[in-house]
């Protein structure tokens, strides 16, 4: 009896046992779904699960729906709990199971209102179609967030042309990841290709990949000039008589851009990809056009229109606005700091690791002296190509001109030179020839700036001088040339020679080069000497021009060395609305790809003071 009983036992204790080790499917689920009992983000639930159809039913969708997708503007300050209850379901059976899950915020920010502002094109250089356009906020307020792909279709300009050309791009999206490719580039015979200067001529070898991390909050891109190969042409062609020869590119470092270091947030939220209106419009506007938000309106403008005496009044005049806050004020140091970081030119030039270092936080920080920590920032630069444009709509009524005191040595030693020149009578404007002895065997063409109309004036004086029959040397005068248009210029390096003329260019931030050669339909005037007056007042694509022709030995550069200038300009916008001018990324280089920053040595020297005197010049080119 007594072993009946311990097999009886024995029995009870296995079936007990088998039974507290059965698990449902749903258990298992459950247990593969591994949800924490409180969750800050976006979660995802299967369609199906083994044999099993998954369906899923939540207390309130408002916070966390159906699909797992969590609205963190709906998510009160302190957290909620949420019921979810699961549905597992096949032709044999079924199961259903409901747990309880606290819902809290992220503590990152998110997109928490939107608005729907008019957008008007000032732009004469580009079209764009005017069209409303949403903007959207954080829960921490400040600067506004634009959905990237819907940024890039306005962009696009609609119907018409466009600032860039958002066919190029092939995006794909991976949850938080969001890539941005350039592709489908025509593949056109290059030896046929139109020049424009703000066209970007494309190595197809070359990968232009952007991946926006949107939670790592970083950018990575493979090239850096990557930002200028999806914007379009002007309307206006500078490059009239110029076609694309040949091009070199050398790939620099991939570049990544924490934007954690500057206190900046992506924010991927409900399948949208957001940034911040600012820095979409530093990364994707293009080349030469912006766009400006004050508040009301969103504005369309060329770098052309924004260098224009008077312009911006209407952009910053805002009812949106008052005072600025404690946010934006921040806002407009972390950005300047940024935008200087990764697309200033002359960043290395300069020496300079961040410009957190070089740029007065404190005075940024002031809400009385904000758009004076700018205006002394640029300054402090002692860049002539980088310079105040105009305040912002938190200080529309801000009214300061640069002086000689907010200048640095650089600077002031080029507003000197150059007062003395226009002393001297030897700034006249425009294009202008004389001659520089009685035989007119020699004669000099003052050229004051590089513009649409400098070729056929150009081309004119030419014209005069070769009817004479007498003149042999012809002395390019660039003394009072402080730049312009670089289609131009390379249209007047067409006369020199028929030898195909190099653009060499350096990228700073990521150490790339290239060179693009050009062919001018001019036909070269071999019958003249060429020579090059140069001065500490020849700039920008002058001190270009001097330096393309010191490497390719088609001219004698006489005069003083030229007072430098290498890098092409862009417009920057701060969040306050306030506008600069500064020096890109986009830096002319000689052969040897150093920056031809700091000037060119001339040839023969002539002293400033006897550039009026016809001799001394006769001298320097015979």
């Amino acid at each position: 009896m007594k072993k009946i009983f311990g097999v009886l036992a024995i029995l009870l204790t296995f079936t007990l046992a088998a039974c507290g080790e059965q698990t449902t499917p749903m258990d298992e689920f459950l247990e593969d779904l591994d949800l924490d009992d409180t969750i800050n983000d976006s979660i995802t639930f299967p369609e199906t699960y083994e044999s099993f159809d998954v369906t899923v039913e939540s207390s309130d969708t408002d916070i966390l729906d159906t699909d797992g997708t969590v609205y963190q503007s709906n998510i009160p300050d302190d957290g909620t709990v949420i019921d979810l209850t699961f549905y597992l379901e096949d032709d044999e059976e079924s199961y259903e199971e409901t747990i309880r899950i606290e819902v809290v915020q992220s503590g990152r920010a998110f997109i928490q209102s939107s608005r729907t502002l008019a957008f008007e094109n000032l732009a004469s250089e580009y079209l764009l179609d005017e069209v409303d356009y949403d903007l959207h906020y954080s829960q921490h307020g400040g600067m506004p967030f634009v959905e990237i792909e819907d940024f890039l279709t306005l962009l696009d300009g609609g119907e018409s042309q466009g600032a860039i050309n958002f066919e190029l791009f092939e995006i794909s999206k991976d949850g938080a990841v969001m890539t941005l490719e350039i592709v489908d580039l025509e593949d056109e015979d290059e030896e046929d290709e139109e020049f424009d200067e703000d066209d970007v001529i494309i190595d197809d070898d070359v990968e232009r990949i952007l991946e926006i991390d949107f939670d790592e909050n970083t950018l990575t891109v493979t090239s850096f000039d990557y930002f200028r190969a999806f914007a379009e042409s002007t309307q206006t062609d500078f490059g009239e008589d110029l076609e694309l020869y040949d091009y070199e590119f050398e790939e620099g470092d991939t570049v990544t851009m924490d934007l954690s270091e500057y206190d900046f947030e992506l924010i991927y939220q409900n399948g949208g990809y957001y940034m911040p209106f600012h820095l979409a419009n530093l990364f994707f506007s293009g080349t030469m056009y912006d766009v400006y938000y004050n508040g009301d309106m969103i504005y369309g403008f060329d770098t052309y229109q924004a260098t224009d005496s008077g312009f911006g009044s209407d952009l910053r005049s805002s009812d949106y606005y008052d005072e600025i806050d404690d946010l934006y004020l921040e806002q407009n140091y972390n950005y300047m700091a940024f935008s200087f970081d990764y697309f200033y030119g002359l960043k290395d030039d300069q020496g300079v690791t961040t410009y957190y270092n070089e740029f007065d936080g404190d005075a940024f920080m002031d809400a009385n002296n904000h758009t004076d920590a700018v205006f002394e920032a640029v300054y402090d630069l002692d860049d002539l190509h980088t310079s105040f444009l105009m305040p912002g709509f938190f200080d529309s009524g801000y009214n300061r001109d640069a002086g000689f005191d907010d200048f640095g040595d650089r600077t002031a030693v080029f507003n000197n030179n150059y007062q003395y020149l226009f002393d001297e009578n030897l700034c006249p404007g425009g294009v202008n020839f004389r001659y520089l002895d009685d035989e007119q065997t020699a004669a000099a063409i003052s050229i004051s700036g590089f513009n649409a109309d400098t070729p056929g004036s150009f081309s004119n004086a030419i014209d005069i001088l070769d009817a004479s029959g007498t003149v042999e040397d012809i002395v390019i005068d660039l003394a009072c040339n402080t730049g312009g248009v670089v289609g131009s210029m390379i249209q007047i390096l067409g006369y020199m020679t028929d030898e195909p003329l190099p653009f060499n260019n350096l990228n700073p931030t990521d150490s790339a080069t290239s060179t693009t050669w050009y062919t001018s339909e001019v036909e070269a005037r071999d019958d003249f000497n060429w020579h090059i007056l140069s001065s500490p007042v020849s700039y920008s694509a002058a001190n270009m021009m001097i330096s393309i022709a010191n490497d390719l030995d088609i001219a004698t550069i006489i005069g003083e060395d030229s007072a430098g200038g290498a890098a092409s300009i862009t417009t920057n916008i701060l969040p306050s609305g306030t506008m600069i001018i500064m020096s890109s990324t986009s830096v002319s280089a000689n052969n040897d790809y150093e920056s031809i920053e700091m000037g060119v040595e001339v040839d023969h020297h002539i002293p400033l003071e006897d550039f009026n005197d016809h001799s001394a010049i006769l001298r320097a080119i015979r």
